[in-house]
C-alpha cells in the first residue's frame, strides 16, 4: 500500500516535470522506425545524417543498402566497423566462405553422412544436416575468435579437432548458438565438427574477438561470407548556445560491452562533449570541456536498457543512470567552452579512430536547451517515449524488427527471426 500512495504523490510532479520539458527540448530522434528529427516545436526537420560504405544485415536477415540504418526492437542497430584509415581490422568480418557462411547449396560439402538443401532464414537456403559437417578454419591473427550459426529441428554437437567444445538443441524454430575459440598467440588452423542426428543449420559465422576497442563475447548480426562491415555514422547538428547550458539524453542496450563503447561524442580524441561505458560496463563516464565526470560503482548488464543523460549549466556538469545522479563536476566558464557544429550518435567522427564504437540499441536520442533538474530528470527516465512531450507531428513509419533478450544462462543476445 506504501508502495502505491509513493507512485500516487509521485505521479502528479512528474506530469507537471513532463509538461515542462516540452519547451527544453531541442532536438529529439526517436529512432524507433526512422531517422526523422524532431524539433521542439514538434516539427519534422531533416538534421541528421546517416552514413555507410557497406550492405548490412538485419537480424531478421533483410539486406538493408547502404546509408540506410538498421532499426531493431524499438531502436538503431549500430555494430562496430571497419574504420579508417582504410585496410585496418577494427571491426567485425565474416571469415567463413561465402557457401559455409549462407549454406544454400550443399554441393561440395566436406559432409561425411547425408546433406540436402532445405528452405532458410528469410528465403536463403539451409543445410539439413545427418552426420558431421567439417569446416577448415584458417585463422587471420592470434587470439579468441567466434563461431556462431542458426539451428532449428534438432541436436548439434560442436567440436574443435577431437575436442568437444559444445551441444545445442533446438525445435521448430531458428535459435542462435555460438562457441568461442582460441586461436593462439599466431595465426593458425583448425578443423571444426558439426556433428548432427539429423538438424538443419544456416547462417553460420565467423568473427574475431580482438575488434579493435572491443573484447567481443558475443556474436555480432551475421554477414555475408568474407565480408566486412563497414562503420556506421549517425551525426546532428548542435543547438544555438549549446555550450552555456544543455543536455543530452538517449536510451541505451548494450549488445557488447568490450572495453570502450562510446555512446556519443564531438569530434577529436579530446572531445568537447562525450559519454562512453568502458571497463566491460563497469566504468561510465563523460567528458565536458576537458572535465570527466566517473561512476564506477555500476555494471550495466546486455540486453537490459538504461537511461543516460548528462546536463550542465554555467557552473556545473552533471551525470545520471536511470535517474539516479553517478557524479558532478565544476566545469570551465562559459567564455572557455568551444563547440563544433555536430555530434555524432553512437560514436565518434574522428578519422583516426572507428567511426562507430558503441555497440548495441539506441532509442530516444535528445539535445535540451537547457540544464535538466533532478525532477526533469525523473520525468525523462520514466518517459517510454520522449515524442509524447512534443506535439502531435508526422514520423515516417517503418515496422521494427523484435528482438529477444537473453536466454536463462546465456551470455549471447539471441535475435528473433519475424516474418513479415
Amino acid at each position: 500500500m506504501k508502495k502505491w500512495m509513493g507512485l500516487s504523490l509521485l505521479l502528479p510532479l512528474l506530469l507537471t516535470a513532463a509538461e515542462d520539458l516540452k519547451g527544453k527540448i531541442s532536438v529529439l530522434m526517436p529512432l524507433d522506425q526512422s531517422l526523422v528529427v524532431l524539433k521542439g516545436d514538434g516539427s519534422a526537420g531533416s538534421g541528421a545524417v546517416f552514413k555507410r560504405a557497406s550492405v548490412a544485415v538485419t537480424p531478421d536477415f533483410r539486406k538493408v543498402e547502404s546509408d540506410t540504418p538498421r532499426f531493431v526492437g524499438n531502436g538503431l542497430l549500430i555494430e562496430n566497423g571497419y574504420g579508417h584509415p582504410a585496410g585496418h581490422d577494427r571491426g567485425t568480418k565474416n571469415y567463413l566462405p561465402p557457401q559455409l557462411a549462407s549454406l544454400d547449396s550443399a554441393e561440395g560439402l566436406p559432409v561425411e553422412g547425408k546433406a540436402e538443401t532445405v528452405p532458410g532464414l528469410e528465403g536463403k537456403g539451409a543445410l539439413k544436416l545427418d552426420g558431421t559437417l567439417k569446416i577448415d578454419v584458417k585463422y587471420p591473427f592470434g587470439g579468441k575468435f567466434i563461431f556462431s550459426f542458426y539451428l532449428k529441428n534438432g541436436e548439434v554437437k560442436v567440436f574443435d579437432g577431437e575436442k568437444a567444445l559444445s551441444s545445442f538443441k533446438a525445435d521448430g524454430e531458428w535459435k542462435r548458438c555460438h562457441v568461442m575459440l582460441d586461436a593462439g598467440k599466431e595465426p593458425g588452423q583448425t578443423v571444426l565438427k558439426l556433428t548432427a542426428g539429423t538438424a538443419e543449420l544456416d547462417a553460420m559465422m565467423l568473427e574475431g574477438v580482438q575488434n579493435y576497442y572491443h573484447n567481443r563475447q558475443t556474436p555480432s548480426t551475421w554477414l555475408p561470407g568474407d565480408t566486412p562491415r563497414a562503420s556506421e555514422l549517425l551525426m546532428v547538428a548542435l543547438p544555438e548556445n549549446f555550450a552555456k547550458a544543455g543536455a543530452i539524453s538517449m536510451k541505451f542496450r548494450a549488445t557488447s560491452l568490450g572495453g570502450w563503447n562510446c555512446l556519443t561524442s564531438t569530434k577529436g580524441w579530446k572531445a568537447e562533449l562525450s559519454m562512453d561505458i568502458r571497463g566491460g560496463g563497469t566504468q561510465i563516464d563523460a567528458d565536458l570541456w576537458g572535465k570527466r565526470i566517473l561512476g564506477r560503482n555500476h555494471r550495466l548488464e546486455l540486453g537490459k536498457e538504461y537511461t543516460l543523460l548528462l546536463t550542465w549549466n554555467d557552473e556545473k556538469g552533471e551525470y545520471y543512470l536511470n535517474g539516479v545522479k553517478m557524479g558532478e563536476m565544476a566545469l570551465p566558464s562559459v567564455a572557455e567552452r568551444t563547440l563544433p557544429q555536430t555530434i555524432c550518435v553512437g560514436g565518434t567522427p574522428d578519422q583516426a579512430s572507428p567511426n562507430v564504437r558503441a555497440e548495441g540499441i539506441i532509442r530516444d536520442y535528445a539535445l535540451w536547451n537547457q540544464y535538466l533538474t533532478p525532477a526533469d530528470v525523473a520525468a525523462i527516465t520514466a518517459a517510454p517515449a520522449l515524442k509524447e512531450l512534443l506535439p502531435a507531428s508526422q514520423v515516417l513509419n517503418l515496422v521494427p524488427v523484435n528482438a529477444f533478450g537473453r536466454e536463462d544462462g546465456a551470455v549471447t543476445l539471441a535475435w528473433n527471426v519475424k516474418k513479415k
